[in-house]
């Protein structure tokens, strides 16, 4: 699961590895991702159930997906990653600048049309 704080400040991802009766030693839950800087994680054993948890103070800029795998006795059984909003928002962001610049362009050619149309019927 990923879920931030009520202040967007933080994003804490939950990773669960639930065993039918007891989660054996030879399970383990790593996390992977382009950059690891800043990364905070701790691992917690409950019943039968591992928990990794992974607390960022923002979404990681170096890397648009983080993942994390189960693996037992080096294998690997499974695996959940989670992609960056932040990298579809910066795209966003982008086409919306050069649309505006196009708009803006356009808005400029326009009025610069129209007083040269006005100059050429005054004259006229």
């Amino acid at each position: 699961t990923a879920k931030t704080d009520p202040e967007g400040e933080n994003l804490t991802l939950t990773c669960l590895l639930t065993c039918a009766k007891e989660c054996e030693e030879n399970f383990n839950l790593t996390w992977s991702g382009s950059s690891q800087e800043g990364w905070q994680g701790k691992l917690l054993n409950v019943n039968n159930t591992l928990i990794s948890e992974l607390l960022f103070p923002v979404w990681p800029v170096s890397s648009d997906e983080i993942t994390c795998s189960v693996y037992r006795e080096g294998s690997l059984m499974a695996s959940k990653s989670w992609h960056s909003v932040k990298s579809l928002q910066t795209r966003s962001w982008v086409l919306a600048l050069r649309l505006c610049i196009l708009i803006g362009a356009a808005a400029v050619g326009f009025c610069t049309f129209m007083m040269w149309k006005h100059n050429n019927n005054a004259e006229t």
